[in-house]
């Protein structure tokens, strides 16, 4: 939903004189995840469950980000942002330790940096 709603609205079209976007905040299970049923666990795999997301390994990971195709797309939609300005961040009540791993694993936890909150972040 987040891909194709952004793929629509083109951040290169605005007018020089209109404010642009700076700022983007993301979720991350159903925005950047599709979380996923992992039968051997039987449990849907979401940021809130630290110790099965500390269990998956990394194709359990790409799948969960939606698959190699959909993440290859993520990589393009948050580069484009990133390039044109737009600073990145994830809230999510899901915890930042599960979090932080999988976007590592999937080469995308540098488009967010330390600009990811979850549900045991203080601030």
């Amino acid at each position: 939903r987040l891909l194709g709603f952004l793929s629509r609205y083109s951040l290169f079209a605005v007018p020089a004189a209109q404010t642009r976007i700076k700022a983007l905040v993301l979720d991350f299970d159903s925005t950047l995840s599709t979380p996923t049923w992992l039968s051997r666990a039987q449990q849907w795999a979401v940021a809130d469950n630290l110790p099965l997301f500390e269990s998956m390994d990394e194709a359990e990971i790409i799948a969960n980000l939606g698959g190699a195709a959909r993440l290859a797309t993520l990589h393009t939609l948050l580069g484009a942002l990133e390039a044109s300005g737009v600073v990145l961040h994830i809230v999510s009540i899901g915890r930042k330790a599960a979090i932080v791993p999988h976007l590592r694993a999937a080469r995308l936890l540098p488009y967010f940096g330390e600009r990811v909150w979850g549900q045991a972040c203080l601030r």
